[in-house]
C-alpha cells in the first residue's frame, strides 16, 4: 500500500470513530450506528462507485473525482434529514465529516491504482478537503431541518452548498507552480481552510444549537415542566456529555435526546402556518406530555444542583 493510501485510510478511520465517539456520548449507544453508518458508506461505497462512473483511475483529475465522491453523501445527509435521523446542524456536521472523510479516502484509494497514485500530502489535501466540505454541507442540512417555510429550507441547503464550494475553492485551483507569495497562500489555503471548516462546523453548530434549546426549553421552564438547572446543562453540548444530572447515562442520553427534538420542533413551529402548524402543535404537545411525565421537577433540581452546583 502507497504512503498516499495509508495516510487517507488513517485519516478516514480517525474522522470516523471520533464521529461515532461525538455522537455516542450525546445519544443512545446504538441511534447513531445507522445514520453514521449510512453516511460512511455514501460515502466509500457509493463514492466508489460514482468514481467507476466517472471514469478509470488516471483519465480524470484528483478534484473532479472528489465532487464525485462527494455527491451520494450530499444525498445522503439529506435523506437522513428527511427521516429524521439527522435532527439539527450538529449531528450534520460530524455525520458530514464522517461521509466526506469516507469520500476522499475513497478518492486517494482509487487513483492509487493509476500510473500515477497522488502524493502524500496531496491524499492528506483531498481527504481534508472532502471532510472538511461534508461537514460544513452537512451542517447546513441540519439547519434547513430547522426551517418552517420550504423558502428558508432551500435558502439554507443553497448556503450549505455554497459554503462546501468555498472550502474546496482552493484545492480545486490545483497546487500553485512557482515561489511567489501568492503561490505560497494558496499552498497554505489549500491545508488551513478545510481545517477550519472542520473546526467550525461542529462549534458553530453547538453554539445555534444552545440558543434554540436554551430559548424554547426555557419556556419549558416558565411553564412549570423542566427546571431551569435542567435546561442549564442539556443546553451546553460539553456539559450534558460531563454532568451526572441524571443517575443512568442510557436514560440521561434518552432523556437529551426527547428534549432536542421537543426544542427543534418548536424551533419549526414559529415558521408554521394553516395546517402544518396545527398538526406540529399536536406533536409538540405529545412531546411536551412525555416530558412532564418523565420529569419530576422537584426531584430533578435537588438531583442537578447536587452536581452541577
Amino acid at each position: 500500500m502507497s504512503a498516499a493510501a495509508a495516510l487517507a485510510l488513517a485519516f478516514g478511520f480517525v474522522a470516523v470513530v471520533g464521529v461515532y465517539l461525538a455522537l455516542w456520548l450525546d445519544h443512545p449507544p446504538r441511534e447513531p450506528l445507522l445514520p453514521l453508518g449510512l453516511a460512511v458508506v455514501a460515502g466509500a461505497g457509493l463514492g466508489s462507485a460514482a468514481l467507476a462512473v466517472a471514469g478509470r483511475p488516471g483519465s480524470v483529475s484528483l478534484h473532479g473525482l472528489g465532487l464525485s465522491a462527494l455527491a451520494p453523501v450530499a444525498v445522503a445527509l439529506i435523506v437522513l434529514a428527511a427521516v429524521r435521523a439527522l435532527a439539527g446542524p450538529l449531528d450534520g456536521a460530524l455525520l458530514g465529516t464522517a461521509g466526506g472523510a469516507a469520500a476522499g479516502a475513497a478518492v486517494v484509494l482509487w487513483l492509487a491504482r493509476s500510473a500515477r497514485p497522488p502524493a502524500a500530502v496531496d491524499a492528506l489535501v483531498a481527504t481534508l478537503t472532502c471532510a472538511g466540505a461534508a461537514a460544513v454541507l452537512g451542517a447546513g442540512v441540519g439547519r434547513a431541518r430547522l426551517a418552517g417555510r420550504p423558502a428558508a429550507l432551500g435558502g439554507w441547503l443553497a448556503l450549505g452548498l455554497a459554503a462546501a464550494g468555498a472550502i474546496a475553492a482552493p484545492w480545486l485551483v490545483g497546487r500553485a507552480e512557482g515561489t511567489s507569495g501568492a503561490a505560497a497562500a494558496l499552498d497554505v489555503a489549500r491545508v488551513v481552510v478545510p481545517l477550519l471548516a472542520l473546526l467550525a462546523a461542529p462549534l458553530l453548530s453547538a453554539r445555534f444549537e444552545r440558543r434554540v434549546l436554551e430559548r424554547e426549553l426555557g419556556e419549558e421552564v416558565g411553564n412549570g415542566i423542566l427546571p431551569g438547572e435542567v435546561v442549564f446543562v442539556v443546553a451546553s453540548y460539553s456539559r450534558r456529555i460531563r454532568s451526572a444530572w441524571w443517575p443512568r447515562g442510557d436514560e440521561r442520553r434518552a432523556l437529551v435526546g426527547l428534549l432536542r427534538r421537543l426544542a427543534f420542533r418548536k424551533q419549526q413551529l414559529r415558521h408554521l402556518e394553516g395546517e402544518r402548524l396545527h398538526l406540529a402543535g399536536l406533536e409538540v404537545g405529545r412531546m411536551r406530555d412525555r416530558v412532564r411525565r418523565l420529569f419530576d421537577p422537584r426531584e430533578v433540581e435537588a438531583l442537578a444542583r447536587e452536581f452541577v452546583g
